[in-house]
């Protein structure tokens, strides 16, 4: 999901599904909590709704599996081509301070062809793969958003990048066919364009992942194994031993669990003496002390000698799968401010793209007309194009700032804190 329009896309299509009683997706957690009915629908057709919409729905995983979990997955991919957008702009950015500086002007400014610049085929070559390798991603985000009858943040980010490249690769082959024609190409501005949002997105995707270490802290106390032991009839010999996976617990087990080992469920001590570090899970800094009949928490540790502890709650009753459970369901929830912010969303991305082609059809004509006197406009045919590929974009990073911080105006100014 790249923007508050995608899970409110999720939402309505989900939601209007028979049996579907109601859906909260949490843009910033990459998380849905859907509550239906299985006589009704069942979880493969909800994740295939999903898929349908042009999205990668799968089931909640264990945190600490040791596999890359999807999120992980995509920051990586991230990484990577962020990585190659940088090796292919900044030398667009260092020859755009060159130029800045009237440095090398003989050779930079020197036209290979007609009136096409040497910078203009460097910035050809420099720009294609940034725009049609790393910035695939966005052209297929569009394509989907499009396919479904809605608009999101790759929707204005692939038009503007595509109008720049469009235009400057057009102007280009007219300059060869034209002497007279003067070539002005916008590669630079639609490779920093996909640089900055690359970046932008690699930072949202390192915060978003900052969000889950809670979870995946808790987790983390989580016993994987028990040690449960079969006591002779007067239950004080022990009769058998054996380690099981913790979910195949049941109630009424006796555990062994000895000193510096992890209490694997909630129980009762029924034979020994210790004491019990609880900070974990209640925030007490001292060990507490634990006899016969004292109850004990799962996930804390064991200090100090052998117990053996009576599982009284297993599995999702244990007070440590409902902390984590209580924290998802937060991490899952939506504020009522983002309600309203979804609403807008549906609106936006088509507003700004009325509003683009407004601008665009409305100055043009003006450019060419005797209202604006010419010496104020140099260039009759960049000026409406620029108005045309810096809306998108513009508006887009407004949204976006809107969504995951603050747009402040002081000092006839607007400041974003991303």
């Amino acid at each position: 999901m790249t923007c508050s329009s995608c899970s409110s896309m999720i939402e309505n299509v989900v939601g209007c599904e028979d049996g579907v009683k109601s859906i909260a997706v949490n843009l910033t957690t990459e998380r849905a909590k859907i509550v239906f009915m299985p006589h009704q629908i069942g979880i493969r057709q909800l994740i295939e709704t999903v898929n349908d919409l042009g999205f990668e729905a799968t089931l909640p995983k264990d945190q600490d599996s040791g596999k890359p979990s999807p999120r992980e997955i995509e920051l990586a991919d991230l990484k990577n081509k962020l990585q190659w957008s940088l090796i292919l702009v900044l030398p667009i950015i260092f020859l755009h301070f060159l130029m800045i500086l009237d440095l090398f002007s003989s050779v930079l400014m020197a036209q290979v062809y007609n009136t096409i610049r040497s910078t203009d085929v460097v910035f050809f070559i420099l720009d294609t793969p940034v725009q049609w390798w790393l910035g695939l991603r966005f052209f297929r985000g569009a394509y989907k958003s499009i396919a479904n009858g809605t608009g999101n943040m790759d929707v204005l980010v692939a038009l503007a990048t595509f109008l720049s490249y469009a235009y400057s690769l057009m102007a280009m082959v007219y300059g060869v066919y034209d002497k007279e024609f003067e070539v002005h190409t916008f590669f630079d501005t639609a490779a920093m364009l996909i640089m900055f949002i690359l970046l932008g997105k690699y930072m949202e995707s390192v915060a978003k992942g900052r969000t889950s270490d809670a979870i995946k802290q808790l987790m983390k106390l989580k016993s994987t194994n028990a040690t449960i032991i079969e006591l002779d009839d007067d239950g004080q010999s022990v009769k058998s031993e054996k380690v099981i996976p913790i979910e195949l617990l049941q109630h009424d087990d006796i555990m062994k669990v000895v000193a510096g080992e992890t209490i694997p469920t909630d129980g009762e001590v029924t034979h020994g003496k210790s004491s019990v570090d609880e900070a974990m899970i209640t925030g007490e800094s001292m060990p507490v002390s634990k006899t016969i009949g004292s109850a004990v928490i799962g996930g804390t540790i064991n200090m100090s000698s052998m117990i053996y502890v009576r599982a009284t709650k297993i599995g999702s009753e244990t007070g440590l799968a409902q902390i984590i459970r209580v924290v998802e369901d937060a991490q899952a929830g939506k504020a009522p401010i983002q309600r309203y912010a979804d609403v807008v969303s549906q609106y936006f991305v088509r507003t700004v793209v009325v509003l683009s082609l407004v601008t665009f059809i409305v100055w043009y004509p003006l450019c060419y007309s005797q209202i604006i006197p010419p010496e104020d406009v140099p260039d009759r045919t960049k000026l409406p194009l620029l108005f045309l590929c810096s809306l998108p974009p513009l508006f887009c990073r407004v949204l976006d700032s809107l969504w995951h911080g603050i747009l402040v105006f002081a000092n006839h100014d607007w400041v974003m804190f991303m």
